[in-house]
């Protein structure tokens, strides 16, 4: 059997459960889960992305918000004039569009940033349901076994042979027998026995005319 809820019974959904009823007295900002998923890919600045979420705070029904400048600046702690330079950089890129009203606030336009978020919506439901493309296996290679190459022989650097000696045959004395003195003499030498020698004799010659 199903418990019954008790009446008057705190709704455990409810703001003030999920923070704590001093902040729920502040109140809270319903901020679309889209733009939390989404900012980083619009390529937007943090402090741009905190003056989007300021502007969402005062956007109470269809109407674009009207904050005041000044307003917008003290609660983000910088001044007008860089609340401003963050408003012309937003409408560069189209997300936000300034609506000048006579003796008032202007109007801060967020059309252009819903849009892009729901372009970033469909662009995400469009890939999730499309077929998933089923990969073709292509055939593998088997590689070959590699084969044995013979050594390789590596020729070595020539050794400088040493110079060769070649001797060459000297030639030989040769010696002729000398005749003895007491040794008769054979017909066809040169010389003569000691005995036939004659001296050799000088002759001086006085050249006054007399020998």
């Amino acid at each position: 059997m199903s418990k019954k809820k008790k009446k008057n019974a705190p709704n455990e959904y409810s703001f003030e459960e999920r923070s704590t009823p001093l902040i729920a007295q502040r109140g809270f900002t319903p901020i679309s889960s889209a733009f939390l998923s989404y900012y980083a890919q619009l390529n937007i600045t943090v402090g741009e992305a905190m003056l989007l979420i300021h502007l969402m705070s005062f956007k109470w029904t269809r109407d674009a918000p009207f904050p005041a400048i000044s307003r917008l600046a003290k609660l983000m702690g910088c001044s007008e004039r860089n609340i401003r330079k963050l408003c012309a950089s937003l409408e560069s890129v189209g997300y936000l569009k300034r609506v000048g009203r006579s003796g008032t606030s202007n109007q801060f336009d967020l059309s252009g940033l819903y849009a892009k978020l729901e372009d970033m919506i469909n662009v995400e439901r469009a890939s999730a349901s499309a077929p998933t493309a089923v990969p073709v296996l292509q055939p593998q290679t088997v590689p070959q076994p590699l084969r044995r190459q013979p050594p390789q022989t590596v020729p070595q650097p020539l050794r400088r042979q040493p110079p060769q000696t070649v001797s060459v045959p000297m030639p030989q004395p040769v010696s002729v027998p000398m005749p003895a003195p007491d040794m008769e003499p054979r017909p066809g030498f040169p010389w003569d026995t000691p005995s036939e020698q004659q001296p050799a004799t000088i002759q001086l010659v006085n050249n006054e005319g007399g020998q």
